[in-house]
């Protein structure tokens, strides 16, 4: 099944009403305020070259170089509308409302990192629809095995709370293949700030035991500093074992740890893990909303 997940759609005044500041808070504490991000944006892109490319954050070039492109002040009425406040009516008093949000001084002319802070709480809002694919396989023949979803272990964790894991198992080629195919969400840190699926690189494993209800595998890492065994049960439980030993002498500087090895996971339904996880943007998004407007839709 194609699970739909609408990130800010519809009717959300439940949401709304209870929708916590604690992601707008974010600003408070963020390196934005400190001295790039306070700068205005013509001031920034006159500094010299190397720092710009070397120390500032890119999003704060970015943000810069946008404004000074910029022919009339469209784009951030557009971006402070959806966000609901009154740009088109008033962008100077919008401008200033934004910031008292924000908690800083109310100028009604922005710096940089506000720039750049408009811009991510405006994608984060405006983020639609996505449509990833959330059945659970579970299949093994004589000859071929096929296990897909999300991953979680035996104590509630989730392998990858935004993605899903396929392998595919050849018993006359004697391998298995994994595939994580994870969903990256935007930051604060990230140029791009839209949803990108990211497939990884496939990892390979070598068949060592293929029973009627389990089959066993080893692989290395793609750095080759791990060796990876699993066993796939095919029992009507759904749930395999993962080991993880790791190569100390040649990977000595890796910092790895195996005690928490062996794990056991279960392949489930990613639909409400899913679900979840966007739920989180979903009220993050409507913390960003105007103060104002959120108080005058609460009374």
């Amino acid at each position: 099944m194609i699970q739909k997940l609408f990130v800010l759609t519809g009717a959300l005044l439940p949401l709304v009403l209870t929708a916590s500041t604690v992601f707008g808070n974010d600003y408070e504490s963020s390196s934005l305020r400190g001295k790039y991000g306070s700068m205005e944006p013509l001031e920034l892109l006159r500094l010299p070259a190397h720092e710009l490319e070397n120390e500032v954050p890119q999003t704060l070039v970015y943000a810069a170089r946008e404004f000074a492109a910029m022919k009339s002040n469209l784009v951030y009425k557009i971006r402070l509308n959806s966000l609901m406040y009154s740009a088109s009516n008033d962008y100077l008093q919008a401008i200033k409302e934004f910031q008292e949000d924000l908690g800083v001084a109310q100028t009604g002319k922005f710096t940089t990192g506000q720039l750049d802070e408009l811009e991510y709480r405006s994608s984060i809002n405006g983020l639609g629809e996505i449509e990833i694919d959330t059945d659970i396989v579970y299949f093994k023949s004589d000859s071929v095995a096929k296990l897909e979803g999300s991953w979680m272990a035996e104590n509630g964790e989730v392998n990858a709370p935004i993605g899903r894991v396929e392998v595919q198992c050849f018993k006359l080629l004697q391998y298995c293949e994994l595939r994580h195919i994870e969903l990256k969400v935007p930051s604060r840190l990230s140029l791009e700030r839209r949803f990108k699926l990211q497939f990884k690189k496939p990892v390979f494993y070598t068949i060592e035991d293929w029973s009627k209800k389990k089959i066993v595998l080893s692989g290395n890492s793609n750095d080759g500093c791990e060796l990876n065994s699993m066993e796939l049960n095919f029992d009507g439980t759904r749930n395999f074992m993962e080991t993880v030993t790791y190569d100390r002498i040649n990977c000595s500087d890796q910092g790895r740890d195996s005690k928490e090895y062996p794990k056991i996971f279960r392949v489930v339904d990613g639909g409400p893990l899913l679900a979840k996880e966007f739920s989180k943007i979903r009220r993050e998004g409507i913390s960003y909303w105007s103060s104002a407007f959120r108080r005058s839709i609460s009374e």
